[in-house]
């Protein structure tokens, strides 16, 4: 495997490097422009671009980069958090997220726009058996509608028994502004499907004096022959009709056009979705872990499968320019009202759920230099009545770069919310669970503050909160609500040094939890320290570094594969792990390839590091990646 991923390198480089090498372009001289191509997200009202950089190219592996969460074994498998978020959302939530950093979501598609049809493939390959490949291409049909597709496919084998698994991402987005924007339609589809085996983890976690690879698919692990798999998929609509007035605006004494000012806007979104679960194991006789079933109703084979639809529809009124100052400063109002409509189907049984939602929304902008929101919504009817959240954001831009992106962005956040917990802890049955709660709301209030310099690399936030009775899965996997208040404070700092030609980036989130059962990390930090240069006559950028990941001591939560959720123990610690990995990237005009080496200390280490108990990382992976970026 390993002589094939540098066949293939070698390969690559060398005809990059020739290709290259007699072409007569802007890219020869070491003058070339990054392809600019601009996307914003559903509920962000920021506009981004889509990174074509050597940054971070190399990322794409579970040792907790992004600081938030940290995935089982491969990226395929569930991710448990290790920072702390209150659910913001609005109305019902099944609550079973511990693949939901895997999908294609609403939340996270993007909606793009672009001059010239542009498409991204990258794939990607390593020790384990790790595949990956993504593809995006995006086009404006027309000046005003643009559409995107998106794929992406990884699959792994692992390093011991039963740790592979497989992922299926497939997503469509669609945006149309109408002339004199009239008329405003997004859209989007996406379907997921993640599946993956459940070991249950090793049987000896201790006594490894080496870690060849006939000793790791060699050890015992708790259970032989157990999937899970999670599907959903669905379909986003929201279109708006902007209602106002045309007059006629003379631009000198010869022109004169017709203006459209909108004073009001009435919207309509749709949403349909579905989320189906199911764990099976064809030989439960021979499992070696009690807790996975310690209530099964057939010794010899289990079958879980839990879905959950929903079908919502909202409309929204917004009143806009209201007492406006100037062309560029004015207000608007949102109110609107939304209906849920949820069929929950738990083995043999089925019941239907309906949530009633009110919302609204005060806005003043300034242009480009600033934003004031208040809102929030309440749920007036329903299984989450009486849910609400109340928010106040400020965000205020200092001067744009020369594409006009904020230089340096400030966004200070307060909110007050309380909502039913999600429904898998109030209400759950399987072969190995049931129970049936009544638990008070989770409430919590906090604020945030966020602060970034794109000039000088400086990107800074801190958050404080408090929660009260919060609900969590206890030891024995079953879900149990904290009867006191906790407070939650993190400070996470990132910066970026350049001296001559050599990088060094530091990133480092300090969190403290006044809690017993909510176990994160008090450190995580990374720091990357790379040489960047153009060679070959200024025909490739060549960026080569190192890179150190470290995670303090705490004990993470335990797995349980059954539900694929992750709950209390306190028996076992884990953290105080660095991981160095060791990575080489370049680009020669739209292609960006990568050799990374991950793990490199665990490598030449007896010790074995764990995600969370019994579940071994991966050591010494090494990983191939190729980018391609096509703009015609």
């Amino acid at each position: 495997m390993l002589r094939l991923i540098l066949k293939a390198f070698l390969t690559i480089i060398l005809f990059m490097f020739w290709h290259s090498a007699s072409a007569q372009d802007s890219t020869a001289t070491g003058k070339y422009d990054d392809i600019a191509v601009y996307y914003q997200y559903e509920n962000s009202r920021d506009i981004y671009i889509e990174d074509t950089s050597l940054t971070d190219i190399h990322i794409g592996d579970n040792l907790g980069l992004k600081m938030d969460y940290l995935h089982l074994r491969g990226l395929t498998t569930a991710a448990s958090p290790i920072s702390y978020f209150y659910n913001k959302t609005a109305g019902f939530d099944y609550g079973m997220n511990g693949l939901r950093q895997n999908e294609l979501r609403n939340d996270n598609i993007k909606y793009f726009d672009t001059k010239s049809p542009f498409t991204s493939l990258n794939f990607s390959s390593g020790t384990g058996k790790q595949h990956s490949f993504k593809m995006v291409h995006t086009q404006n049909v027309t000046s005003d509608w643009n559409f995107a597709v998106m794929m992406n496919r990884e699959s792994f084998e692992g390093n011991y028994l039963q740790e592979g698994g497989k992922m299926t991402n497939v997503g469509a987005s669609t945006i149309y502004k109408g002339k004199r924007d009239r008329y405003v339609f997004k859209g989007n589809f996406v379907f997921n499907d993640i599946q993956n085996q459940e070991s249950g983890g090793l049987v000896t976690t201790d006594g490894f004096s080496e870690l060849e690879d006939v000793k790791q698919f060699s050890s015992a692990v708790k259970l032989e022959d157990a999937t899970f798999q999670k599907r959903s998929y669905g379909v986003h609509l929201i279109h708006g009709l902007n209602l106002g007035k045309t007059s006629e605006v003379k631009l000198n004494d010869s022109i004169t056009i017709e203006k459209f000012t909108p004073f009001a806007r009435l919207s309509h979104t749709m949403d349909v979705r579905t989320e189906w679960f199911m764990y099976a194991d064809q030989s439960i006789g021979s499992s070696t872990d009690s807790l996975v079933y310690f209530n099964p109703t057939d010794s010899s084979f289990t079958l879980d499968s839990n879905k959950a639809s929903y079908f919502e529809n909202g409309v929204t009124l917004s009143l806009l320019k209201l007492f406006a100052k100037s062309e560029k400063r004015n207000y608007r109002v949102d109110i609107g009202a939304k209906h849920q409509y949820i069929t929950l189907y738990r083995n043999y049984e089925r019941e239907y759920l309906n949530n009633y939602i009110v919302h609204a929304k005060v806005f003043e902008t300034e242009s480009s230099k600033y934003d004031l929101n208040l809102g929030g919504y309440y749920i007036v009817e329903g299984p989450n009545k009486g849910d609400l959240l109340g928010q106040i954001s400020y965000q205020k831009n200092l001067g744009t770069d020369s594409l006009g992106m904020p230089k340096n962005k400030i966004i200070i956040e307060a909110y007050y919310g309380k909502r039913e917990a999600s429904e898998f802890y109030k209400k759950y049955y399987s072969n190995h669970f049931e129970w049936d709660n009544d638990f008070l709301k989770v409430a919590s209030y906090g604020v945030d503050l966020n602060f970034k310099n794109v000039p000088f690399g400086i990107d800074f936030s801190a958050k404080y909160s408090i929660t009260a009775n919060h609900v969590y899965l206890d030891s024995l996997a079953a879900p149990k609500q904290l009867s006191s208040d906790f407070a939650c404070a993190s400070i996470t700092a990132a910066k970026l040094l350049k001296v001559w030609k050599f990088g060094l980036y530091n990133r480092v989130k300090y969190q403290y939890t006044g809690n017993e059962v909510l176990r994160l990390p008090e450190l995580v930090t990374r720091h990357t320290l790379y040489f960047e240069n153009m060679v070959f006559k200024d025909v490739m950028k060549l960026r080569v570094g190192v890179e150190a990941v470290y995670i303090s001591d705490y004990y993470s939560n335990s797995y349980m594969p059954v539900t694929n959720q992750f709950y209390y123990q306190n028996g076992v610690s884990t953290g105080d792990q660095l991981y160095l990995n060791y990575f080489m990237s370049f680009r020669i005009k739209q292609a960006r390839v990568f050799l990374k080496y991950e793990n490199i200390n665990g490598k030449f280490s007896d010790e074995i590091l764990y995600s969370t108990p019994d579940y071994a990382v991966m050591k010494g992976v090494i990983r191939f990646g190729l980018s391609w970026l096509f703009k015609n």
